[in-house]
């Protein structure tokens, strides 16, 4: 006789070979020899929770921080976090991610600062650094370079006087009313002026300067423009440096 006894699969009072198949035998089932697990075959312990949504996006929003308009992702970053981690609190324990929300908070938070840093090195940038206005807000002493070679440019950029420089002026004043003169007719007008206004700014012109002024063009004339700035540079028209008033 056989050492398995009756042969039979599976042996009375086991489990089945496939205790999923569906051919299991009720009255087997009743008689309290077995009952199929609540969950699939190999899981332990309790179910592992969920994540909760908002952390994900908590995540991606303070990524988007960084890269992108900062106080805008960076606040939502932060919000979104706050909001996930309330809804994890509140699942007892059936969702999870919380690293994700505090990674995004962290990451908001600091495309926050990074933006209202780099914001202000922007502005810093374009109010510090030299850039051009127009002639008529120089002032005596001022030094500048002009925006082109021509005595008419209105654009000037003041630079300090130790610095490489085109002119240097000596003093302004406004030519009045009448008709539009002409660059000729302003010589005629200004000149003696200016070469007055030079004479009281420096006692000792250094050779090979002379005394220029900037005027307006015909069209800045017709809308009011008077205003004259008498300045002295480089016969050649080539940059000085250092103050003409203390040569």
């Amino acid at each position: 006789m056989s050492d398995h006894g009756t042969g039979e699969w599976p042996p009375a009072g086991g489990p089945p070979a496939d205790p999923g198949s569906p051919e299991l035998p009720p009255a087997w089932l009743a008689a309290g020899g077995w009952a199929p697990p609540d969950r699939p075959y190999g899981a332990h312990g309790p179910g592992l929770p969920q994540t909760e949504p908002l952390t994900t996006w908590s995540l991606v929003l303070g990524i988007l921080s960084l890269f992108l308009c900062g106080p805008i992702f960076g606040l939502a970053a932060i919000i979104t976090g706050a909001r996930a981690k309330q809804a994890i609190d509140s699942s007892g324990g059936a969702r999870g991610g919380r690293g994700n929300a505090v990674a995004g908070q962290v990451l908001g938070a600091a495309g926050m600062v990074v933006s209202v840093i780099g914001g202000g090195l922007v502005l810093a940038f374009i109010f510090l650094l030299p850039h051009p206005t127009s002639y008529t807000r120089l002032a005596t002493s001022d030094c500048f370079n002009r925006s082109t070679g021509t005595v008419s440019a209105h654009l000037v950029t003041k630079v300090s006087c130790d610095e490489a420089h085109l002119g240097e002026v000596v003093g302004s004043f406004d030519a009045g009313d009448g008709p539009w003169p002409g660059p000729a007719g302003l010589q005629a007008i200004v000149g003696r002026r200016c070469d007055d206004a030079a004479r009281r700014y420096t006692a000792s012109r250094p050779p090979g300067v002379g005394v220029y002024f900037l005027y307006p063009r015909q069209s800045s004339w017709g809308n009011g423009t008077r205003r004259i700035v008498c300045e002295l540079h480089n016969r050649d028209g080539s940059q000085r440096t250092g103050s003409v008033a203390a040569a």
